[in-house]
């Protein structure tokens, strides 16, 4: 339940970003970096959130622009 939680804030710590920056390497990286600092250290959260990265970076340009699932 914990890592739902943890990929949750990512998504809305990144939905409340203006559409240009939102998706940059950088400020995921930011969030996903502020997420952990906030909750307690969670290996399995971690390893969670890195697993999906590489699929939310492929899902904008995928998208064009549109939402994605993530």
């Amino acid at each position: 339940m914990q890592k739902v939680k943890g990929i949750k804030k990512v998504e809305e710590r990144m939905l409340s970003e203006s559409l240009a920056p939102r998706f940059s390497h950088a400020r995921v990286e930011e969030h996903i970096d502020a997420v952990l600092r906030e909750m307690d250290f969670n290996t399995e959260l971690f390893e969670s959130l890195l697993s999906f990265y590489s699929a939310r970076l492929q899902a904008v340009p995928d998208a064009e622009g549109a939402n994605t699932e993530y």
